[in-house]
């Protein structure tokens, strides 16, 4: 497949309208959530499985979490037990019915030892907002954007808990991602787009919900 095409594809996916929740809808929704719990071990923990991929929709129906560095909705992960270090992948999908109303996660990871007391903690604040191949976004994030943060992370063998939160000063920040140009083309029975050589930024706002998905590898 040639590039132009490639990039006519990523056109028609940016595009396209989605089936998203907004960004409004969001924030209203974390204005009004009441923590759940005072202590890290009063989190209801799900099994994470090892070497397959868990979808994960961080929502109004997620758990909320008071941090130093504010509320927060989480999810948070058992997993399983290892003899040495381990890889989690975490990718977090734009969300959105375009990609100019979309709004994306940007989770931060807590690792937790068996005691729920803290051994690491890592961030993806900084990280560029990238593209993503089609059949990748279809089938991680169909109702959103096909664009997405990830990053890899170590878990040590002592490692038996993770909580993925956001923050109040990434909640105040925005990150600028990058799209091309298209031109959208109407005939009868034809509906696409002409990619262009020309590129505008988008203001990503930092969301409270987010389209997670997460693998242990």
């Amino acid at each position: 497949m040639n590039l132009a095409i490639k990039t006519l594809f990523a056109g028609l996916a940016l595009i396209l309208a989605g089936c998203g929740t907004t960004y409004e809808a969001a924030k209203a929704a974390y204005d009004n959530a009441i923590p759940c719990c005072k202590n890290l071990s009063e989190i209801r923990y799900q099994n994470l499985a090892e070497k397959e991929i868990t979808l994960i929709d961080v929502n109004q129906s997620s758990q909320v979490f008071t941090f130093d560095s504010g509320k927060s909705y989480v999810a948070a992960f058992e997993i399983p037990r290892h003899d040495a270090t381990i890889s989690f992948r975490l990718k977090s999908y734009l969300m959105g019915d375009s990609v100019d109303e979309s709004h994306v996660f940007f989770p931060k990871v807590m690792v937790l030892d068996s005691r729920y007391s803290l051994l690491n903690e890592y961030s993806t604040e900084g990280l560029a907002i990238v593209h993503v191949p089609l059949k990748e976004a279809y089938a991680e994030n169909p109702k959103g954007i096909n664009a997405k943060l990830e990053a890899d992370f170590p878990l040590s063998a002592d490692a038996r808990y993770i909580v993925i939160y956001t923050t109040a000063d990434i909640l105040s920040k925005i990150t600028v991602f990058s799209v091309s140009i298209a031109v959208p083309i109407i005939a009868p029975g034809v509906v696409a787009v002409i990619p262009t050589s020309r590129y505008r930024n988008v203001n990503i706002r930092h969301s409270p919900f987010g389209r997670l998905s997460l693998l242990l590898e």
